[in-house]
Order: structure tokens, then C-alpha cells, then sequence
């Protein structure tokens, strides 16, 4: 992915190959008024200043049951090694509502790795915020990406100023676990513009509009 981090003063690029950055797609269903029929949720944990109470999580998953009730949209759901073994398992018991949970990719027992699977089928992601490299992998598969947070979280500036370049492209939005609802999160949705084209391309694409300028400054 091309992150272009930017504050006074101050400005970073780096550059990370995704794991998969397929076609945009998302808002066209959404404009059209059609429900996405499936969604990603990646799940996190407790990391730095991120921590999630039990009831945070206990939200996180009725909301996912309320989304599904409500538009009919399945969850194609994937944990981390930082997900407690707890939160693993009420994820698992809501997974036996096949109506609510396609698939369930349990880290204890898939490992890393799984993310690409999620991004092939997914129309939506939803990510714990936690973790910029699922949020940024999302964004770069040309997803429309809604990163959901804890009460007890603190970014720090750079973090910060990263999230605000991606929120200011409207690549993705972010709200707060206790205020998910499917209006909530429907009105998010409307808001974004998923990444229109292959990060990795669109660098290479301005490198090669910039050598003939390069290589003129070096005669």
C-alpha cells in the first residue's frame, strides 16, 4: 500500500505490496440502495492504548447480529493473536447461526494469513482499530472500510495523522463500538470512497511520469 503520511513540516511515504487489491467495490451497491449481502469483520485486541472492555465486545458482536437481522448480511469473521480466547469463543457460538456468521477463521487454529480470503469475497470491512495493518490492508484492497474503537484507546500524533489522511480521503470512517447501529453504520458507509485503483500502480504509475524529469536534473 502507498501511504502518504503528512503533518507540518513533515511529510512520509511508505510503500507496502497488499495482499490483494482487487476492483473497487461497495458504494455502487450502496448508492443503488441494495444491502451488501457480505461483510468482513476483522477482530483485534488489546494493544498499546487500545483495551476493550467485555461489554465492548459483547456489543461489537450484537451489532453484527442486529446488521444481519436487518439487511440480511452474512459476516465473514477473522481473529488475531491478540484476540482473547474468550472473545474467540463467543464469536464461535454466534457462528453456529450460519444466517449470521458464512465463515469463521479462528487464528488459534487457521494462523495468519487468512485476511485475502476475507478481502475476495467481502463487499464491506469492518476492522477493530487497534491495528493499522488491517485497516491499511482493507483500504488498500479497495474496500469501503469501517474501523470501529474502543473507549479506552489514544493514537499517537503520527498514528493520528495517518488515520486522518485516510478518514480525509474518505477511504474509510470511524465510530465508537457503543454507538454501532445499522443507521449508524449505514450513514458511515454513505460517506465513503473506496482507494479506485492499485496503490503499487499508481506509484509506479508517477515514477515513470517523473523520470524524464529526473533524468533531465542529472545532466
Amino acid at each position: 500500500m502507498c501511504r502518504q503520511r503528512s503533518a507540518p513540516g513533515h511529510a512520509q511515504a511508505v510503500v507496502d505490496r497488499p495482499r490483494c487489491a482487487g476492483p473497487s467495490r461497495g458504494r455502487t451497491a450502496l448508492r443503488a440502495g441494495a444491502a451488501p449481502r457480505v461483510c468482513g469483520l476483522l477482530i483485534g485486541g488489546n494493544a498499546g492504548t487500545f483495551h476493550y472492555r467485555p461489554e465492548e465486545w459483547d456489543r461489537l458482536l450484537a451489532f453484527a447480529a442486529d446488521l444481519a437481522k436487518a439487511w440480511g448480511t452474512r459476516w465473514l469473521v477473522s481473529t488475531s493473536r491478540r484476540t482473547p480466547p474468550y472473545v474467540a469463543d463467543k464469536i464461535a457460538e454466534l457462528a453456529k447461526d450460519e444466517s449470521t456468521i458464512a465463515r469463521f477463521i479462528d487464528y488459534r487454529t487457521a494462523g495468519p494469513g487468512t485476511l485475502p480470503e476475507i478481502f475476495g469475497k467481502a463487499e464491506i470491512i469492518v476492522c477493530t482499530e487497534d491495528s493499522s495493518t488491517m485497516v491499511s490492508e482493507a483500504v488498500s484492497a479497495r474496500l469501503p472500510v469501517v474501523g470501529v474503537a474502543p473507549k479506552a484507546h489514544r493514537f499517537t500524533d503520527e498514528e493520528r495523522n495517518y488515520r486522518s489522511f485516510l478518514i480525509g480521503n474518505d477511504w474509510c470512517r470511524v465510530l465508537p463500538i457503543a454507538a454501532l447501529t445499522p443507521d449508524a453504520f449505514a450513514q458511515a458507509l454513505s460517506e465513503i470512497e473506496p482507494l479506485g485503483e492499485n496503490p503499487v500502480d499508481a506509484l509506479a504509475a508517477k515514477l515513470k511520469e517523473r523520470l524524464p524529469e529526473l533524468l533531465g536534473d542529472s545532466d
